[in-house]
């Protein structure tokens, strides 16, 4: 079956339901490897991803298990029973409220773009849910509404609970990824994080710079939102920017802050990508 095909039957499933049917149904799925080069996610806010990808179905639960089953080595009767209790899980529990979208897709990054997302990072806004590696969708306005929400919830679970963390969100496509010259656009920058609060999704900090929602202008495309996770040191400079640095987001040197604070490697990274809501 095609990843359009398997996506339009699953697709009305409520996350919800979504999560209890994976879960039921996941002591009969082994861990598998990683879902690479998907074309279509079915996704929401309560549950983990469903996608289709190298001629496997992937089921990705929330708590970041992964089930694969290699579909063309089953016979086609297994498969129709698989595809059949889905449609029913949909038909007597599924439902979605009156303004949700039905044709709502959550597609996966290109392959070149998802190889920044790295060691488990969650950026969770409450309407979407878990938004890493993904394009924010089309459908329920979120393109829009993702430019007037609220800072996201950041939740890292190998977060250690006695170390400091800082947390930097750039857009590199400023104003365009064909014509960055406004490269990195910073959208928020937290240092002192704790590793307790990293644990919950509920960052407690020292905020530097003020969460700027995604905001790309018209007609540039889609830009990147990076997010990059530091363990801070301990016997370090204090974190802080420049007057010359509070004075502008953008054209900010990311690579000289680093350095400068010796911040080494990220422990962890996530992007997501989205353009102006008006641009098709």
């Amino acid at each position: 079956m095609d990843p359009e095909n398997l996506c339009r039957i699953l697709r009305p499933i409520s996350p919800t339901t979504n999560c209890q049917f994976l879960k039921a149904f996941s002591q009969y799925w082994p861990p598998a490897c990683l879902c690479r080069q998907t074309l279509l996610v079915f996704s929401g806010p309560n549950c983990g991803h469903l996608c289709w990808g190298e001629g496997y179905l992937h089921l990705l639960l929330p708590e970041s298990h992964i089930y694969t089953q290699a579909f063309p080595q089953v016979p086609m009767k297994l498969q129709m029973v698989v595809i059949l209790m889905v449609v029913l899980v949909v038909m007597v529990t599924g439902h979605l409220s009156e303004n949700e979208d039905r044709t709502c897709v959550y597609e996966v990054l290109s392959q070149e773009d998802a190889l920044f997302c790295k060691g488990n990072l969650n950026v969770i806004y409450p309407e979407i849910g878990k938004i890493g590696c993904i394009y924010v969708p089309q459908c329920n306005n979120f393109r829009q509404k993702i430019g007037s929400w609220g800072k996201p919830s950041i939740k890292y679970s190998q977060a250690h609970e006695d170390k400091k963390y800082v947390l930097i969100m750039v857009d590199p496509d400023a104003p365009s990824r064909n014509y960055p010259r406004n490269r990195y656009w910073r959208h928020w920058l937290v240092a002192n994080i704790s590793g307790h609060s990293l644990k919950t999704g509920n960052i407690n900090g020292h905020e530097l710079t003020g969460y700027q929602p995604p905001s790309p202008p018209p007609q540039t495309g889609f830009h990147r939102y990076q997010f990059s996770l530091f363990e801070q040191p301990e016997k370090g400079k204090v974190i802080t920017l420049t007057s010359k640095e509070k004075a502008k987001r953008g054209s900010w040197s990311i690579s000289d802050f680093i350095k400068h604070f010796h911040l080494g490697t990220p422990v962890a990274t996530s992007q997501f990508l989205t353009q102006n809501y008006q641009d098709l």
